[in-house]
């Protein structure tokens, strides 16, 4: 077992990324609940000690996961959607946004687990910079996303964005079936289930924006986050 003493700031910060990448590399074969702490610390070649007094708890080390692959997600969206043609249509935002998930891979597998696995053994304060951070970089892609369609009103680009994180995480669960049902799929009928998570995460993300587009309720007069909009108004 490797013991190194990490006395330097960056030092330290080498350290934990190291332990993180050991993570994300057994994530891409396991699931959450296989990989256990000390399968991280003989995979980073560190103590299990160590592993604890970098995260104490699994949830907070795939936190910290899933908060680099949405940063590796939100610079690729928005610096797709700096390089775009004004204005923009559904085929060519559908398509940025596939493109910015290959720039975070592993993210739809993270989101599987952020909301009913990773947020419920993690400090109060470690969930409130998470929830900080992804509400800063939602509101500042969603107000790229404002510029570049022409139908979205202020503090809809941030709608979008949460559908967007919606439909990521509802098309990543049903195009990844649990072992037995995969085994399943090539009987009779049941191929409509065996979902490419790409191909129908794009036709649905096309779908959506289209119908944003003709929608009555989707117009810039109205936004699910307005603070002057009257609560008695959605009753």
């Amino acid at each position: 077992m490797v013991q190194r003493r990490a006395r330097q700031v960056h030092q330290k910060e080498e350290r934990r990324q190291e332990i993180l990448i050991a993570a994300l590399e057994l994530f891409k074969t396991f699931t959450f609940q296989a990989i256990t702490m000390s399968d991280i610390a003989k995979k980073s070649q560190f103590g299990k000690g160590t592993i604890f007094l970098y995260f104490n708890t699994k949830e907070k080390l795939f936190l910290t996961l899933a908060e680099k692959e949405f940063l590796d997600f939100f610079e690729a969206l928005d610096e797709g959607l700096n390089k775009s043609k004004l204005p923009m249509g559904a085929e060519s935002l559908s398509a940025l946004v596939v493109e910015a998930l290959k720039s975070s891979p592993h993210l739809p597998k993270l989101l599987s687990i952020l909301h009913t696995v990773l947020e419920h053994n993690v400090d109060r304060l470690d969930i409130l910079r998470f929830k900080e951070f992804l509400a800063n970089r939602a509101t500042r892609t969603g107000r790229n996303l404002e510029h570049r369609l022409p139908f979205l009103g202020p503090g809809q680009g941030l709608e979008l964005m949460l559908q967007i994180h919606v439909l990521v995480l509802g098309v990543w669960q049903v195009s990844d079936p649990a072992p037995a049902v995969k085994e399943l799929l090539n009987a009779p009928g049941l191929h409509i289930f065996d979902i490419p998570f790409q191909a129908f995460f794009d036709r649905t993300l096309v779908a959506l924006i289209r119908g944003l587009e003709h929608s009555r309720i989707f117009q810039p007069q109205r936004s699910l986050f307005d603070e002057q909009a009257d609560p008695q108004d959605a009753l």
